[in-house]
């Protein structure tokens, strides 16, 4: 039997949550668009999350990366995994890594499978005054406790113009050496962010392309992967029409409503009252940024 998959009005796959468990953070990065959500969000319990995972397992969803804020604040984050591992056939959590030292292990034995861990410089002082926090050693030190559990660990970099550029050839290394994956972020200035960080990932396409033993475009996000080893991908950002053709996810808020897109926050779906027949209505409302 041919498992459900739901396409949008494009043709493009609904494949995958983003799911936002909480608005808490313990960082104040200057580049922070909070996912596309405004306003305050009550969080809802973990039996109502329990009836959207349902809806979307049966609805062909089989994926979903729990973001916030910052995840690992949320009060229940270990038992959230734990409940969405039964129902999702890969679940992973994006953190900023503060606090990935002390849950790694909690982690691990709820089923996480992946963990993308926000790394936006070495430098201990750039550090800082991107996210506020004097955080680097405790971060990376998170990252070396969920790599030696063997959980599959990415690190993200959002590359911002004047102030972590010049780390490309540091990270690389960074990543070669501890044989962890690596994506490049192009900075894109949503939902009025300022456009002075912007600066095109051209110049790491061109530095990668002259080591990498393999290259190939993942059609997920069209961004281009570079096998060194280990995997470094180049995800450019700016309003690409590529990336946003390989969308396949819906986001959702701390109080169970869908955002179609991120670049339309005004467009939401409360999908608490009808799980099955909200998700339908939000992949409905999916549409490129252009139309």
């Amino acid at each position: 039997m041919c498992q459900l998959v739901l396409k949008d009005n494009y043709g493009r796959p609904l494949v995958e949550l983003r799911v936002s468990v909480t608005q808490m953070c313990n960082y104040s990065c200057i580049f922070c668009h909070r996912e596309g959500i405004s306003g305050n969000h009550v969080e809802i319990s973990l039996d109502k999350w329990e009836k959207i995972f349902k809806a979307a397992k049966n609805l062909g969803i089989r994926k979903m990366k729990i973001t916030g804020g910052e995840p690992l604040l949320y009060h229940q984050i270990v038992e959230f995994v734990r409940t969405a591992k039964k129902y999702f056939d890969e679940v992973s959590l994006t953190t900023n890594g503060y606090l990935l030292e002390e849950f790694s292990q909690k982690l691990k034995s709820a089923g996480i499978d992946r963990i993308n861990v926000s790394l936006h410089s070495l430098d201990r002082k750039t550090y800082k005054k991107i996210t506020g926090v004097d955080g680097l050693k405790k971060v990376l030190r998170g990252i070396k406790a969920a790599r030696d559990l063997g959980i599959k660990v990415k690190v993200n970099v959002l590359v911002l113009r004047g102030i972590n550029d010049r780390e490309v050839e540091r990270f690389i290394e960074f990543a070669r050496v501890n044989m962890i994956d690596l994506q490049f972020i192009e900075y894109e200035p949503l939902l009025g962010l300022s456009s002075e960080y912007h600066i095109s990932l051209d110049f790491i396409d061109r530095i990668l392309e002259k080591r990498a033993i393999v290259i190939k475009i993942k059609r997920r996000h069209y961004k281009r992967s570079y096998l060194i080893p280990p995997w470094i991908d180049v995800l450019h950002t700016w309003h690409s029409r590529e990336t946003c053709m390989g969308c396949t996810r819906l986001r959702i808020t701390p109080d169970g409503k869908a955002y179609p897109c991120i670049f339309r926050g005004n467009e939401t779906v409360d999908l608490l009252p009808d799980p099955v027949n909200g998700i339908i209505k939000a992949n409905n409302l999916r549409r490129p940024f252009w139309r």
